[in-house]
């Protein structure tokens, strides 16, 4: 991605802000009746196709979750103490690899990407950066249950 007139100067970076291969767009019910999620291209897929575009093809870099470099930028750039810090997200590939990366606690909400045969997949494998601290059906659960805990204590 040299500009015209720019000859002698190194390329731009190829960046992408996630390697998501695809993402949840929402979802609806199928001929059988079951729920389907309804998916479209992440942000992972489109830079390695753009990648090789070029001739050789172009590494690209990976700024998002689980990446090396958001990590630094968290942990370090905004000070944030990873043993206070919880990750929230749906993805076992990205929100948990990253905070597990980052030794953060994490919270896998069923709600979106992963479903839950792909979490007792990960638990049955015991690998250690995709098995999340805490599973919840949905982040309103979380609400739910600190309400229920809030009124148990009197407070």
């Amino acid at each position: 991605l040299a500009l015209p007139g720019e000859a002698g100067k190194p390329p731009l970076p190829l960046m992408a802000c996630s390697s998501d291969r695809s993402v949840v767009m929402g979802t609806y019910n199928g001929k059988s009746g079951l729920p389907l999620k309804l998916r479209a291209m992440g942000n992972g897929s489109m830079a390695e196709s753009v990648s090789r575009c070029f001739e050789p093809p172009r590494g690209w870099l990976d700024l998002g979750k689980p990446s090396d470099a958001l990590l630094e930028l968290v942990t370090h750039g905004y000070r944030v103490d990873a043993c206070r810090a919880l990750v929230v997200g749906d993805g076992l590939a990205t929100d948990v690899v990253f905070g597990n990366k980052g030794r953060m606690a994490t919270l896998l909400v069923l709600s979106g990407i992963t479903t839950r045969a792909q979490v007792d997949e990960a638990l049955a494998c015991a690998h250690a950066l995709h098995t999340p601290a805490y599973i919840l059906p949905e982040l309103g659960t979380y609400a739910k249950e600190l309400a229920a805990m809030a009124r148990a204590s009197g407070a």
